[in-house]
């Protein structure tokens, strides 16, 4: 496509490896990929594309969010608002066990 890229190789601790694709040009993650399947099965590859920059104080955001399994679109995210500084009560976050 004529794009100037950084692409990042990332693995994990699990030895999960992920593919950054970033443009060189705005520093933006573009999409990523990487693979996931159960042991002695056919691998599937899915791609995150981030799509649709916004600034939100001053911070970008991508508002679209699309997920490809082996190339076909199985989910689609679209962000309608964020808002910062919500005050959460811990106990929220507290398990069942208290």
């Amino acid at each position: 496509k004529g794009l100037e890229l950084f692409v990042v190789d990332l693995t994990d601790k699990n030895n999960r490896k992920t593919r950054y694709f970033i443009s060189a040009r705005s520093l933006r993650v573009l999409w990523l990929e990487y693979e996931e399947g159960v042991p002695g099965g056919v691998p599937v590859k899915y791609t995150r594309k981030f799509l649709d920059y916004r600034a939100v104080q001053q911070t970008l955001f991508p508002y679209r969010i699309v997920l490809l399994e082996d190339g076909r679109q199985s989910q689609e995210t679209r962000v309608l608002t964020i808002t910062y500084g919500v005050k959460v009560n811990d106990s929220i976050f507290k398990g069942p066990e208290g």
